[in-house]
């Protein structure tokens, strides 16, 4: 327990790192883990994010090692990286967990 306690206490400037990746983030995240790979249109049209939040989480996730960028002519794609998908399939558990909290608790 005290090892959770401190994991989750772990900061980057005073900021839990779950928040320096920030919601976009982690819908990034999980987006990749479901499709491989992405072009920023594809984000857009998910998230309905503006350009702007889509490109500064990206560039969080990109320095964080968490995604990788490639080049084909003049698209660029995102996908993730090991530790990348690591922490997408982890956010995706615990998306899977509550969800199943929320059903219990709304047929109690």
């Amino acid at each position: 327990m005290n090892q959770l306690k401190y994991e989750l206490t772990k900061t980057v400037n005073g900021i839990p790192l779950i928040e320096e990746v920030g919601k976009v983030g982690i819908k990034i995240l999980i987006f990749l883990a479901r499709r491989q790979r992405a072009k920023l249109t594809d984000f857009r049209k998910v998230m309905g994010a503006g350009y702007e939040g889509i490109y500064s989480s990206l560039y969080k996730l990109r320095e964080l090692g968490l995604i990788e960028e490639e080049r084909e002519r003049n698209t660029r794609y995102f996908m993730l990286t090991k530790d990348g998908r690591k922490i997408a399939e982890l956010l995706e558990e615990a998306d899977r967990l509550l969800a199943n909290i929320k059903k219990s608790r709304a047929s109690s």
